[in-house]
C-alpha cells in the first residue's frame, strides 16, 4: 500500500509537471492576431503592374495585372482604386489567378491600387499598395511666352491659339481662379503651349462609387476603447469554442481640424474586437495601428493626427472563430493647415553592446503595436562606441505619450545572440534624456520636438524618349551608340548584316516641363536607363533594358513568328519611377522561310455567367442575369478553355436556373511579306458527359477580319485530339488588315429554358500551324 508521504510525493511531481507544462504552453501561445493569421501564409497577392512609384497620364486606360495563388481554391479578386471598389473578378475556384483590370486615373496627382483575394478560408490577402502620380501627358510641345495686351483674356486667348482655356490656367499658377473673361491687363506674361495639349479632365468618366460621407452626428459617436484580448483564453476558445466568424464591418472615414475620423460600424453581434490598418501617403503595406473593443453592435469612432496626402484604412472584426476585414477607405486630406505636425525625432541614440558581437539589429514596438524590424532589411551602422539607432528608427507624429518596447539581437559568429530587452515611455513636446539599460546592450541618446510641414508626396518626372525609329543605316547606328569608337561601329554592322532589328531613339531633358504640374526634373539628372517594350493588350511587356548613355537597342534577327502584335514603345527609368511612352513603332512585314511553323496563343478571354427566373407564381421571384469576363494575355495566357453549362427547371414552382463557362483563344499572325498557304487550329478536348441529363447546346466559330466559318461540335471526340483547317475565305482576310488575329470563340448556350443539363468540356495545348509559302 502507498504511504501517504509517497502519495504527496506523486502528487507534488505531477503538479509541478502541470504547471511546467502549462507554462510552456503559455510561452508558446502566439498575440491574437498572430492566431488568426496561418504560419506560414497560404494565400498571396501582388499587383504586378502597374509598378510602384510610377507617373502615368491623366485620363488614360492601363491594364492592372494582379497575380494571386495559394493553397486553398480562390473565389475572387478585388481591385481597390483610392480606397473605393473598382472591380471584382472571379476565380473559378483556381490557385493560381492572374487578374487583368481595365483601370483610368480620373483626376491629377496622388492615387492608389489595392488588390484583395479572397479564398474560401475566409481569410483575405491583401497586396501591397500600389502608389502613382497622374500627371499631364507629355507629347512634344511648344512652350513659349506671350506677352499680353490690356483687353484680353483667356478666353479671347484660347480662341487665338486654339487652346483650351483649362489648359490656359494650369500652365500659369499665378493667375488662380482667374474668370475666363476677365482681362489679363497690360503686360501680362502669359506661358502658352502649342501641340500636346493636356487632356481636358471634363472627357474623362467616373467608374468608382462615391464614398459615403460621414454621419452627421459623427462627434457625439462613442470613442472606440483599447483592446488587450488575453492570449490565452483567446487560443482555448479557438481551439474548442462554438463562436461563429463575425461578418466584416462598415467603415467611413473623414477628417476634422487636422484629425481622423474612422467610423466603423458592426454588422453582427460575434465580433470581440477590432482591428484597424492603416497605410500612410508614404506607405505601400498596411500596418496594425490599434485593436479596439467591441463595445455594443452600434457605429465607434476611432480618432489619430491626419497625415497629409491620402491615407488609407480598413477594419477588421475578429473572434476565435476568425476574422473578417471591411472594404478599403480612403482619407483625401489636402487641408494645408494639416501640414504642420509635431513630430518627434532621435537627435542621437547610440546602442552599445556590452559583449563582443557584429551585425546588429532590433525590433521595436510603439504604443504597444506591432512589432517592426530596424532596420527593416540589413544591420545597424556601426558608429564610435556602438551602433547608430537613430536614423534606422524615424518615429511618426504622436499626440501624446506612448510607450516604446525594444528588443535587440546581434550575430556572436554563427549564431544569433539576444542582448536584451527595454522598454520607455517617450513624450511629445518636450527634450527627452534617453538613458536604458538592458542585460547585454545600454542605451543613450535625446529625443527632440520638431515642427515638420508635411508635402504631398511627389515623383521626379522623367523625361520620354522621343523619336523611336527603325534603322538599317550604319552611320545613324553608330551615332545613337554611347561611344563612336571601333567596338560600337563594329557592334552596329554586325548587327545589320545579321538582319537584326536595331532601334534608335532620342532623349532629351529639356521635354520636361515642371511648370505645368508642380514636378521636377531632377530624375533626369541621374537617370538609370531606358527600357524597351512589347505593348500586347495595354500591359507592357518588358523585352530588354540598356544604359542611359545609349540610345539604340539591337533585336535578334526575325526568323519566327511572334506571339505578341511587334509594337514597341521606350520608357527612361530611375529606380520604380518610370517615363511615359514614347510613340509605338510596329516592326515591318516578315519575310519567313518557306513551310510550317507553330504559333502559341496570345490571349485567353474566360467568361462565366449565371441566369435564373421565375415562369410561374410558385416560387419566389429572383430573377438573375449576370456575367463575367476575364482576359489574359501573352506571356500570361492560360493553357485551359472550360466549356460548361448546368442547367436545373424546378417543376414545382417553374423556375429556370443556369450557369456556364466559355470563352475565346486568339492567335496574333504574324504581318507577312508573303502568302499564307494554311492555317490549322489543334487543341485537346476532355469531356465529362452526364448521360442522363439533356444535351448542352453550343457554338463555336473561327473569324478572321470580317470572314468567320463555323465549327461542328458534333464531330469532335468526346476525349483527344480536335485540328480544325482554316477556310481559304479567313486565309484572305490576312493580307486586307495591318494587325491580322484568328479568333476561336467557343460559347455555351445562354437561354433558359425548362431542361436539366448538366456537362463539362476541358479544351487545352492550344497551337496554330502557319503554314507560308515561299
Amino acid at each position: 500500500m502507498m504511504s501517504r508521504r509517497a502519495g504527496m510525493l506523486i502528487i507534488a511531481i505531477l503538479s509541478l509537471a502541470l504547471l511546467v507544462g502549462l507554462i510552456g504552453y503559455a510561452l508558446l501561445v502566439q498575440p491574437v492576431v498572430a492566431q488568426l493569421s496561418p504560419t506560414p501564409p497560404t494565400l498571396f497577392t501582388q499587383l504586378q503592374y502597374p509598378f510602384n512609384q510610377s507617373l502615368i497620364p491623366v485620363g488614360k486606360v492601363l491594364t492592372v495585372h494582379s497575380r494571386s495563388w495559394g493553397s486553398q481554391p480562390i473565389e475572387n479578386v478585388e481591385l481597390w482604386a483610392d480606397g473605393q471598389p473598382w472591380a471584382l473578378q472571379a476565380a473559378n475556384n483556381a490557385t493560381l489567378y492572374e487578374g487583368l483590370f481595365a483601370w483610368q486615373s480620373l483626376g491629377l496627382g496622388d492615387h492608389s491600387l489595392v488588390a484583395r483575394t479572397n479564398d474560401t478560408s475566409k481569410i483575405p490577402s491583401t497586396s501591397a499598395i500600389v502608389r502613382l502620380n497622374a500627371v499631364m501627358p507629355y507629347e512634344p510641345v511648344a512652350t513659349f511666352q506671350v506677352q499680353q495686351s490690356a483687353g484680353e483674356s483667356l478666353e479671347s486667348l484660347s480662341k487665338a491659339f486654339d487652346v483650351a482655356p483649362q489648359t490656359l490656367l494650369k500652365l500659369n499658377p499665378q493667375l488662380g481662379n482667374l474668370p475666363l473673361n476677365q482681362p489679363l491687363g497690360s503686360d501680362q506674361s502669359i506661358t502658352i503651349q502649342l501641340a500636346g495639349q493636356f487632356t481636358p479632365i471634363s472627357t474623362t468618366t467616373s467608374l468608382s462609387a462615391t464614398q459615403t460621407p460621414l454621419p452627421a452626428d459623427v462627434a457625439n459617436l462613442p470613442l472606440a476603447t483599447p483592446y488587450d484580448p488575453n492570449a490565452i483564453w483567446f487560443d482555448l476558445q479557438r481551439r474548442f469554442g462554438t463562436a461563429n466568424v463575425p461578418l466584416a464591418p462598415e467603415a467611413l472615414v473623414g477628417s476634422s481640424n487636422c484629425q481622423t475620423q474612422l467610423v466603423f460600424t458592426p454588422t453582427s453581434d460575434d465580433a470581440d474586437g477590432f482591428f484597424i490598418y492603416r497605410a500612410g501617403p508614404t506607405q505601400n503595406h498596411f500596418e496594425l495601428v490599434a485593436t479596439v473593443a467591441a463595445n455594443g453592435s452600434g457605429p465607434q469612432l476611432w480618432q489619430e493626427p491626419a497625415d497629409f496626402g491620402q491615407t488609407l484604412y480598413y477594419v477588421v472584426a475578429f473572434n476565435p472563430a476568425g476574422a473578417a476585414a471591411s472594404p478599403v477607405v480612403a482619407l483625401e486630406n489636402a487641408d494645408s493647415a494639416c501640414a504642420t505636425l509635431q513630430v518627434p525625432q532621435f537627435a542621437s541614440l547610440l546602442l552599445t553592446p556590452k559583449i563582443a558581437v557584429s551585425d546588429v539589429y532590433c525590433y521595436s514596438s510603439l504604443a504597444n503595436g506591432p512589432w517592426q524590424r530596424v532596420p527593416n532589411q540589413g544591420f545597424l551602422l556601426p558608429i564610435a562606441g556602438g551602433y547608430d539607432l537613430a536614423s534606422a528608427l524615424p518615429l511618426t507624429a504622436i499626440s501624446a505619450s506612448q510607450t516604446w518596447n525594444l528588443e535587440c539581437w546581434g550575430w556572436n559568429g554563427t549564431q544569433p545572440q539576444l542582448l536584451g530587452n527595454t522598454s520607455t515611455t517617450l513624450s511629445l513636446g518636450q527634450e527627452q534624456i534617453i538613458a536604458l539599460d538592458a542585460d547585454l546592450f545600454s542605451l543613450q541618446g535625446q529625443l527632440n520636438t520638431s515642427t515638420q510641414i508635411q508635402q504631398v508626396p511627389t515623383l521626379s518626372t522623367i523625361a520620354p524618349p522621343t523619336n523611336l525609329r527603325l534603322t538599317t543605316d550604319l552611320e545613324e547606328c553608330v551615332q545613337a551608340a554611347p561611344q563612336a569608337d571601333d567596338f560600337w561601329r563594329t557592334a552596329c554592322s554586325t548587327n545589320l548584316a545579321a538582319g537584326a532589328t536595331v532601334l534608335t531613339w532620342q532623349w532629351s531633358e529639356q521635354a520636361c516641363f515642371p511648370s505645368a504640374d508642380g514636378q521636377d526634373c531632377s530624375a533626369n539628372a541621374n537617370l538609370e536607363g531606358f527600357q524597351i517594350n512589347d505593348r500586347l493588350a495595354g500591359t507592357p511587356l518588358e523585352l530588354t533594358r540598356v544604359n542611359p548613355e545609349q540610345r539604340l537597342v539591337f533585336l535578334a534577327p526575325r526568323t519566327m513568328p511572334s506571339p505578341t502584335d511587334e509594337c514597341l514603345s521606350v520608357q527612361a527609368f530611375r529606380g520604380l519611377a518610370v517615363s511615359l511612352d514614347s510613340e509605338v513603332l510596329c516592326l515591318p512585314a516578315l519575310k519567313l522561310a518557306a513551310g510550317s511553323y507553330t504559333l502559341a496563343p496570345s490571349l485567353f478571354n474566360l467568361n462565366a455567367g449565371v441566369a435564373q427566373q421565375t415562369v410561374g407564381d410558385g416560387c419566389p421571384a429572383l430573377p438573375i442575369n449576370q456575367s463575367q469576363s476575364t482576359s489574359l494575355n501573352y506571356p500570361y495566357v492560360s493553357s485551359l478553355l472550360l466549356l460548361q453549362r448546368n442547367a436545373v427547371a424546378e417543376t414545382a414552382c417553374r423556375r429556370y436556373t443556369a450557369s456556364w463557362f466559355d470563352g475565346s483563344v486568339s492567335f496574333i499572325l504574324p504581318r507577312l511579306d508573303q502568302s499564307v498557304g494554311g492555317l490549322e487550329l489543334s487543341f485537346s478536348v476532355a469531356s465529362q458527359p452526364e448521360p442522363a441529363n439533356e444535351a448542352c447546346p453550343a457554338s463555336a466559330s473561327l473569324q478572321i477580319g470580317s470572314a468567320s466559318q463555323t465549327i461542328d461540335l458534333a464531330t469532335w471526340p468526346t476525349n483527344g485530339l480536335v485540328t480544325v483547317a482554316v477556310d481559304q475565305a479567313l486565309l484572305e482576310q490576312i493580307g486586307q488588315s495591318n494587325d491580322p488575329k484568328l479568333n476561336f470563340t467557343l460559347q455555351a448556350e445562354r437561354q433558359l429554358a425548362n431542361r436539366n443539363q448538366r456537362c463539362s468540356s476541358e479544351l487545352g495545348d492550344f497551337s496554330l500551324k502557319l503554314t507560308v509559302q515561299p
